[in-house]
């Protein structure tokens, strides 16, 4: 059978599977507008129950499942596959009536794992490892899991900024506070992409942001952007509609002594989008062998010490979005995506810096519990509106952010959608003319001015 039929067919076993039906009922017409029915006299009949329909996957032995566990982010599953796999196989996992390709099969038919990204929150649901070949697809029995709730959004109070020269279409935000115990100092600013320019800029050399921001007279709010090396900037890059950078491979762990450090992975990255219409989007890019970047509303679930995968391509890790963008600025890890946190700092059973939801392979430096340091982000509000975000940290008047802090005080902001960007000594937020945060060094002597070569900004239309 094929796939989409056997989707079909698993997808009303589980509606008849399912609990009553608690959706709300329609109004109906007359009950809208205050008049009485024609007749009502007549009790409607009760609906007649569907005829039942059998299980039709089609189960194999040679495929079973050992260890399924769920967290808010990710359902991570290990399985086996006992029947040999030919390269024009495929396997993974099937859930919700989707099928998610698995990654490289280990080496002497050992198990693996493989992480399904983005679950539906608060639910109880059932995972298949799935096999397709010539002959048809094959199921292994289900593995049912529970997956928790999302982390609570972070609310602070914010103080609306008075800013000379700044106006009305960008308003900047402050707070000075606490967050979960700790002294917080944090800028944003909020604008409509009808009412001002959003431009992503990568210039030729590194300059600071106060140098590249006084440079344009239309610049009227600017924040740091995508992370780079030696004066150069090392990830996804699109300015008027061509690709200046892919996506790169990376190492698995960037200490030396890391056995993961020779360990190259393919990843899709975290990365804010513009169309033509100037519409913003945050979505995974990951580029293919002929150097085309695909956009995707799911990451290629990349597991350090387990899951490693092919190149990213149209159909892999899902079938592409067609996003176009006339601009796009990539860093990560996605923060919020429809308003879901995408990862946590989950260990694996290989244990420290070998997480089981960092899908974008970050580096220790930025991705762990220990982590806090200034952060720079970009948001999106269900209506379009545009959030740019800097928190200081590493001084004593802010500590800053680990990334699930940050995710939850963007989601808090009331973002559905969020990227983080370069942070560190780049974070830098420039509005009406001057910096905003601080200049401080960090309690390890290092500058917080620091030149960068890429930057999100709003401008005057």
């Amino acid at each position: 059978m094929e796939i989409r039929c056997m989707a079909l067919v698993l997808a009303s076993v589980i509606a008849l599977a399912g609990c009553e039906d608690k959706t709300p009922k329609a109004i109906p017409e007359w009950g809208k507008h205050g008049t009485e029915p024609a007749d009502t006299t007549t009790p409607p009949l009760p609906p007649t129950p569907p005829e039942p329909v059998e299980d039709t996957l089609n189960y194999s032995e040679d495929l079973s499942i050992s260890a399924a566990e769920a967290d808010y982010c990710g359902i991570a599953v290990t399985y086996s596959i006992s029947a040999a796999v030919s390269g024009s196989d495929s396997y993974g996992l099937f859930y919700e009536g989707a099928y998610y390709p698995g990654p490289a099969l280990p080496e002497g038919g050992a198990s693996l794992m493989q992480v399904i990204p983005l679950p539906k929150q608060n639910t109880e649901a059932t995972v298949n490892v799935y096999l397709k070949n010539s002959e048809g697809t094959v199921y292994s029995q289900g593995a049912t899991v529970a997956v928790p709730a999302q982390p609570e959004p972070i609310k602070l109070d914010w103080e609306k900024l008075t800013i000379a020269g700044l106006p009305d279409a960008a308003t900047v935000y402050h707070a000075k506070t606490q967050v979960e115990g700790k002294n917080f100092e944090a800028w944003y600013a909020l604008a409509d992409p009808s009412a001002v320019d959003v431009k992503i800029k990568v210039p030729g050399a590194a300059a600071t942001l106060e140098n590249q921001a006084s440079a344009d007279a239309s610049t009227l709010v600017m924040v740091n952007g995508g992370y780079f090396y030696n004066g150069k900037h090392t990830g996804h890059a699109v300015l008027n509609g061509s690709q200046l950078n892919p996506v790169p491979s990376v190492r698995g762990s960037l200490r030396s002594s890391s056995p993961e450090y020779n360990v190259m992975y393919f990843v899709t990255r975290g990365t804010f989008a513009l169309g033509s219409d100037g519409k913003p989007s945050v979505v995974w890019a990951g580029t293919d062998n002929q150097n085309a970047t695909h956009y995707y509303s799911r990451p290629l679930a990349s597991v350090c010490g387990e899951a490693r995968y092919a190149q990213p391509n149209a159909l892999l890790p899902e079938k592409e979005m067609g996003l176009k963008p006339a601009a796009a600025l990539g860093a990560g890890p996605v923060l919020l995506y429809d308003g879901q946190i995408p990862f946590n700092f989950t260990e694996t059973a290989k244990g420290t810096e070998y997480y089981r939801n960092n899908f974008e392979i970050m580096p220790y430096d930025i991705f762990g519990p220990g982590s806090l340091a200034d952060r720079t982000a970009v948001g999106i509000l269900p209506d379009g509106k545009i959030i740019l975000f800097v928190c200081d940290g590493r001084i004593k008047t802010s500590t800053g952010l680990d990334l699930v802090q940050l995710a939850r005080v963007m989601k808090g902001l009331g973002c559905s959608y969020a990227v983080n960007m370069d942070g560190g000594g780049s974070t830098a937020m420039w509005a009406g003319g001057s910096r905003l945060n601080s200049l401080e060094k960090d309690m390890n002597g290092n500058t917080e001015n620091r030149p960068v070569v890429s930057t999100i900004g709003f401008y005057k239309k």
